[in-house]
């Protein structure tokens, strides 16, 4: 089998970046070993090339107006999320101290409110980033600010469901994600919530401006992988 039209067998171009020009490996291909000791081959890493998110995160609990009723996440759930987000961010920095880079962040206590008009029950990430934009406006948020919508149940939208969400990016960073159990606990035994409050919080940290610079953290290793 041979790599990329090249001859080489792909077992030696997956490991050519740890190969020196002379190894036993390469003697069957004198141009290729030529190139290895006259070229630093680049080597897989995790640096990020911006600075990770250093700042608050601030949740928000939004009233969705829909055609069949009003839909919230209840007050006393609004704060269990925050007390969870509150214990759970001080391991989540370090570890991403520890892999990528400094950071410092809180999650605020002040949980921010807004109502928005969604009839169908469901939104795009247009419409979001237009809420988000409001609502660090309405609050006077810093530019160092991470807002974190929670849906309930009876609303969709793309890659959002129960226990899941996404980071992006609009004029300041934000997460949204779906939590549709209610009477939530800070323990969480039945996995309903914490897992999507500490994964987006992590990749966001992270990447947070989600360009491409910075690596997506934490995927490869929950289950959409």
């Amino acid at each position: 089998m041979t790599g990329f039209g090249t001859g080489i067998d792909l077992k030696i171009l997956e490991s050519l970046h740890r190969l020196p020009s002379s190894s036993p490996v390469l003697k069957r291909h004198p141009a290729l070993a030529g190139f290895v000791g006259t070229h630093a081959l680049p080597v897989a890493g995790s640096a990020p090339r911006d600075p990770l998110f250093s700042g608050t995160i601030y949740f928000a609990q939004v009233t969705f107006n829909t055609s069949g009723g009003t839909l919230v996440v209840a007050n006393a759930d609004m704060t269990t999320i925050v007390a969870y987000a509150q214990h759970a961010i001080v391991p989540i920095s370090e570890y991403a101290a520890a892999q990528y880079g400094p950071n410092t962040v809180s999650v605020s206590s002040t949980i921010l409110r807004s109502i928005v008009s969604v009839p169908s029950g469901a939104f795009t990430d247009a419409d979001l980033q237009g809420w988000i934009s409001a609502i660090a406006s309405d609050n006077t948020l810093p530019t160092n600010s991470c807002i974190y919508v929670i849906c309930p149940s009876g609303i969709s939208a793309h890659e959002i469901g129960a226990n899941a969400g996404y980071h992006s990016f609009a004029n300041i960073p934000y997460v949204v994600a779906g939590v549709y159990a209610t009477e939530l606990t800070l323990a969480d035994a039945s996995d309903v919530y914490a897992m999507v409050i500490s994964h987006e919080m992590a990749e966001m940290i992270v990447d947070p401006n989600v360009d491409g610079q910075n690596p997506e953290v934490c995927d490869p290793c929950d289950l959409n992988c």
